[in-house]
């Protein structure tokens, strides 16, 4: 994306008038219909539509308004669109501190299986572990539901919202609720109920992600473990590797896998927010029992970029032109792309497993990684635990973006144009994730002493030989 201006976090007190911030609307969703191929793929569209005319009504009723408060309005509107690709984003430096890099909450956070945010880290070790119950005078209740219609996620994914809220918490309570100088917080003590009223100052981003980078357990390299005789575990945590080396990686795993007779394989995905769509066919493919089939199709709804209304205000990329003669029209009205390595049958490869698997998933289990559990799910190649994934069930919207730079407010809305869908059945719950079998959500003792217990819980699973589907919450 090195096209868009990228600045320092936007400033966000910037006065915008309304009258151009209206015809700024029209143009977001003019190009919505004219390239986004998912508008309804979730039976959204009513209520999209519904609601882009309250926000312009909205606008209507002022002559001008801050560029956060426009961000803040338009955003909770795209958000009904259910697209997690999609994107809205204003100038920025350090994603996703879009107006305020330089002084956030200094803290990291994360939801216990009661849904309440535990304070993770913090520079005063002595409030880790506690619930963050008030900010300024905002009761948790209040804020976090607020936030959560934020959070722009595949469908209506619950996890997907979740998790995205936590990874990024002292951003999105600056961009969506408040962007004060100092903080007064109340932390809870978890066992004896007793409240602390603290005054925090402020941190940079430098130094929030020092304290992020102390918080988890997660591998950020693809690696595989074997636990003992019988038990491995696989960490995937993206689809980004470069493809031969990760091929490779997949070659040399497996082979090991049945050269050590592994009974039991742990494939962790959590965190995997996707990457290269192919190499969720190819590790599906290490996997499979028979022969599959992956992708159904891929739709679009345009075929040439020169019919968009604000095609001066848009970044259409130039491949696309090339990719002309692989565009046909269907019986809908709009076009297949036909041209995919994930089309068609694939047969496993010579050294797939074909033992008991399980998934380790979660929230950010996103794009490509989901593509493949859909499959998994769909052949019931497994069982998964964790929590629901952030990608929904056998469709997302994908592949290569467009981009229309809005010249009023300089947000940028960045719009993936193929409706991928899955060649499975359409047997899961319409807009929601893959649920998990064993579904695993942390205590405050688990996130205070930063145990991975999705992990713990599926190993006793496989120790017990107790492979029933169960609820830990």
């Amino acid at each position: 994306m090195g096209w868009v201006s990228i600045s320092n976090a936007q400033t966000a007190d910037t006065s915008l008038g309304t009258s151009t911030l209206r015809e700024e609307l029209k143009m977001i969703m003019t190009t919505l219909k004219e390239t986004h191929p998912g508008m309804n793929v979730f039976g959204q569209q009513k209520e999209f539509v519904s609601n882009y005319h309250k926000v312009d009504s909205l606008l209507a009723l002022k002559d001008q308004i801050s560029n956060i408060q426009y961000y803040r309005l338009v955003n909770e509107w795209l958000v009904n669109l259910q697209d997690g690709h999609f994107k809205f984003l204003p100038q920025h430096k350090n994603y996703p501190f879009y107006f305020n890099d330089t002084n956030v909450l200094p803290l990291i956070v994360r939801f216990d299986d009661k849904g309440q945010l535990i304070v993770a880290n913090m520079e005063n070790a002595r409030y880790r572990g506690m619930i963050l119950s008030c900010i300024n005078g905002q009761k948790a209740e209040h804020f976090i539901p607020q936030l959560l219609k934020n959070m722009i996620v595949d469908g209506r994914s619950e996890a997907g919202a979740y998790s995205q809220l936590e990874q990024y918490f002292s951003a999105w309570y600056a961009d969506y609720i408040d962007n004060p100088n100092s903080f007064t917080v109340e932390l809870t003590d978890a066992e004896s109920g007793a409240v602390h009223s603290v005054n925090l100052i402020g941190i940079n981003y430098d130094k929030w992600k020092e304290l992020d980078k102390k918080v988890g357990f997660l591998s950020a390299q693809q690696a595989y473990t074997i636990i003992h005789d019988s038990i491995a575990i696989l960490r995937i945590p993206g689809f980004t590797t470069d493809k031969k080396e990760m091929r490779k990686f997949f070659e040399s795993a497996f082979t090991d896998f049945k050269e050590l007779k592994i009974k039991h394989l742990l494939i962790d995905v959590r965190g995997n927010e996707g990457g290269y769509d192919r190499l969720g066919k190819d590790l599906y493919s290490y996997i499979a029992l028979a022969d599959f089939e992956y992708y159904k199709h891929i739709e679009i709804v345009f075929k040439k970029s020169s019919k968009f209304t604000y095609k001066q205000h848009m970044w259409v990329p130039k491949y696309l032109s090339l990719l002309k003669m692989f565009i046909k029209p269907n019986d809908k009205g709009t076009y297949y792309f036909t041209k995919h390595n994930n089309f068609g049958t694939h047969k496993p490869q010579k050294n797939a497993f074909k033992g008991n698997i399980w998934f380790l998933q979660d929230g950010l289990s996103f794009s490509a990684t989901t593509e493949m559990l859909s499959r998994a799910k769909a052949d019931k190649r497994g069982q998964f635990a964790g929590t629901e994934t952030g990608g929904s069930y056998k469709y997302d919207c994908s592949g290569t973006f467009v981009f229309l730079n809005l010249p009023t407010s300089k947000f940028t809305i960045g719009i993936p144009i193929g409706e991928y869908q899955m060649a499975v059945p359409d047997d899961n719950p319409r807009g929601r994730g893959i649920m998990p079998d064993l579904k695993v959500l942390p205590t405050v003792n688990d996130i205070t002493e930063n145990k991975d217990v999705v992990l713990e819980k599926v190993l006793k699973q496989i120790e017990s030989k107790s492979l029933k589907v169960v609820d830990s919450r």
